[in-house]
């Protein structure tokens, strides 16, 4: 069994980005998935007050580590849905991990 890539995106609304529910969101995604995209696993949250962070899981495989594919359906669901009409993607440097209140060793 092969692994997972992980590829982080940021939407960027030109109005208010949370006026679409996240799950509406991840649907649009998945709704521009084709099966050479490999994308097993797709998450959405806010991200500031202008975008959502997304989080694309592709089966390892592409040499770009799956960056292609995630920007590509992000692109796609962009230009097809009125809903996202306007909005930017670009990839994101991972997120920071949550803090936990636990002191560092």
């Amino acid at each position: 069994m092969s692994g997972l890539d992980l590829i982080w995106l940021k939407l960027t609304a030109e109005g208010d980005p949370h006026a679409v529910a996240e799950q509406t969101v991840i649907d649009i995604l998945w709704a521009s998935v084709r099966p050479e995209d490999r994308v097993e696993h797709i998450s959405v949250r806010a991200d500031g007050a202008l975008g959502l962070l997304v989080a694309v899981f592709v089966r390892a495989g592409p040499p770009d580590g799956g960056r292609g594919a995630a920007l590509r359906v992000a692109r796609a669901a962009a230009a097809m849905s009125p809903m996202l009409a306007g909005w930017t993607v670009r990839l994101s440097p991972p997120a920071a991990p949550e803090p936990t209140g636990e002191p560092a060793p």
